[in-house]
């Protein structure tokens, strides 16, 4: 790939910052041009027309662009990255006048997470109906997607710090905040908690 062209949604997006690591870790960083084309329809169109060499993609384009012939050269989840997705942020001052409905929405959101990840009859339906993709390709990006979903939704101790001390390395920081100011797990717990006494189900 020395001296082709790579694709992104964008710059300082986490597929540009995982592209750029992963140069760097071989010591392709100077020998690569990265290209900001937004969208991955638009970044796999360029592939099918011969614009760029090559691209990073998400499902379910890059299973589109497997069916065209196309070749993975590297999958992120494979090096040993940390960046989590779907993260939920809240103000402190939220979290102190009311606490409840955030524990509500994280429940709620618990509940999501656990029906697309223990789920495997309906969630790649819901993919699919929600994509508005065929069921069969839902039922590929179901497969694709839940290795990367924690068990319980959070991450542990170790992750957090993996995670932290990569951001500031893309960031070019040398000292983060303390990791209590970053993750805080505590009413995931008790939505764990609340579910189970309750006795809901994933169906």
């Amino acid at each position: 790939m020395r001296g082709k062209k790579i694709a992104v949604s964008g710059t300082g997006v986490i597929d540009d910052l995982l592209l750029r690591e992963f140069l760097s870790a071989h010591g392709l960083e100077r020998d690569i041009t990265i290209l900001s084309m937004g969208s991955a329809e638009t970044r796999l169109a360029g592939l099918a027309t011969g614009t760029i060499d090559a691209a990073t993609l998400i499902a379910p384009m890059t299973l589109k662009a497997k069916d065209m012939g196309m070749k993975e050269l590297v999958f992120f989840g494979e090096q040993n990255f940390l960046l989590p997705g779907g993260a939920i942020l809240a103000r402190e001052d939220l979290l102190k006048t009311d606490p409840n409905t955030v524990e509500r929405f994280i429940r709620a959101s618990l509940m999501g997470f656990r029906f697309l990840r223990e789920n495997a009859v309906a969630a790649p339906k819901a993919i699919a109906r929600t994509l508005r993709v065929d069921e069969a390709l839902g039922a590929r990006m179901y497969e694709a997607t839940r290795p990367t979903m924690t068990a319980g939704a959070d991450l542990s101790e170790d992750a957090q710090r993996k995670m932290i001390a990569l951001v500031m390395k893309l960031a070019g920081v040398k000292d983060g905040p303390p990791i209590e100011r970053l993750f805080d797990f505590s009413l995931l717990r008790k939505s764990h908690a609340t579910l189970q006494t309750r006795g809901w189900k994933p169906s």
